[in-house]
């Protein structure tokens, strides 16, 4: 998703998208092509499921993919990312393979993987087109629902020969996410207007990205006992001015802010220019909260604590009653 969210980054990537096919076309008109095929194909043979059994040499092509590898205990195994790959910090010292969307498969070739792992969806249709055309190993994994984000630790683990480690990780996730879901079972779900970025930073209020009713985030919103305020169903991540958010009036505003400090404004300015619109039932109740970090953008394991951390936020617990 990325990631989602990777949804804003994946944003500033679709200018650059159109480059791909021109990318592919120059890598498989290679030497470097034609040699990787002949020796992967020569070593491999024409059987792909035994290149998922053990994996010693992986290329992630997603932050979240990144993130779970590691969470599961095969960081060590990666040998390429992409540029957006910086969670754990250890992941930053990956060679890198390219962008999200406009990956240099050329540069896949030369970490001469024996797995790479994209995702399902429409994000990497074309990668994924083009890595199976070359022959190269494909693993996909589906990071656009809650339930397909806990079911890859399994998958990805079993991948690098560590079915335990996953499964003990995937347990432990729906264990926590049972737990969410018993505690705000019943509770009134407030209507919540999540946020991904902005045309400006400080100052009023112009336009926002908002998520919309289908997608990951509304998982999320669901799962932590609220309800999306956006109404509609498309697009996945609408634009709305300062009047389209009038017209919802949500009861809370949770804006995803991952690049706060590198942006050069502060979460008191973050917070002063929502109190530019007084009107706003979740302005005038203090329930705007602005959450930093890339936990929020990047749909992988730590997704879980963002459920966690919504549903606090959505329903504060009363001592005694709902711990």
């Amino acid at each position: 998703m990325a990631p989602a969210s990777e949804p804003h980054s994946t944003r500033r990537q679709l200018a650059r998208a159109s480059l791909l096919a021109v990318v592919v076309i120059s890598f498989v008109g290679s030497g470097l092509a034609r040699q990787w095929l002949t020796a992967s194909r020569a070593e491999q043979g024409a059987s792909t499921g035994a290149r998922t059994k053990d994996a010693r040499r992986i290329v992630s092509l997603a932050p979240s993919v990144t993130e779970t590898l590691f969470a599961v205990g095969c960081g060590d195994r990666l040998v390429g990312a992409t540029r957006y790959c910086d969670f754990p910090p250890a992941a930053r010292r990956i060679p890198r393979v390219g962008g999200y969307m406009d990956p240099s498969f050329e540069r896949i070739a030369e970490r001469k993987p024996d797995l790479v792992v994209a995702l399902d969806g429409p994000v990497h249709k074309r990668v994924r087109a083009y890595l199976r055309r070359m022959g190269m190993p494909l693993l996909t994994v589906d990071h656009e629902s809650l339930a397909g984000i806990v079911s890859s630790m399994d998958r990805l683990a079993a991948a690098c020969g560590r079915p335990r480690k996953g499964a003990s990780l995937a347990a432990v996730a729906r264990q926590r996410l049972a737990r969410v879901a018993a505690r705000v079972r019943g509770l009134p779900r407030p209507r919540v207007l999540i946020v991904f970025g902005r045309a400006t930073l400080t100052g009023p209020i112009r336009e926002v990205y908002v998520a919309g009713r289908k997608g990951l985030y509304d998982d999320v919103l669901q799962r932590a006992g609220g309800r999306n305020a956006f109404p509609r169903d498309v697009p996945a991540y609408p634009k709305l001015s300062a009047e389209g958010i009038t017209s919802l009036d949500p009861d809370i505003i949770l804006e995803l802010a991952p690049e706060l400090g590198r942006k050069g404004a502060s979460h008191e300015q973050l917070m002063a220019s929502w109190r530019t619109m007084p009107s706003l039932r979740a302005v005038r109740t203090d329930a705007v909260h602005i959450l930093p970090g890339s936990y929020g953008e990047v749909p992988g394991p730590r997704f879980v604590d963002l459920v966690e951390h919504l549903a606090a936020l959505l329903h504060p617990p009363v001592p005694g009653l709902n711990p």
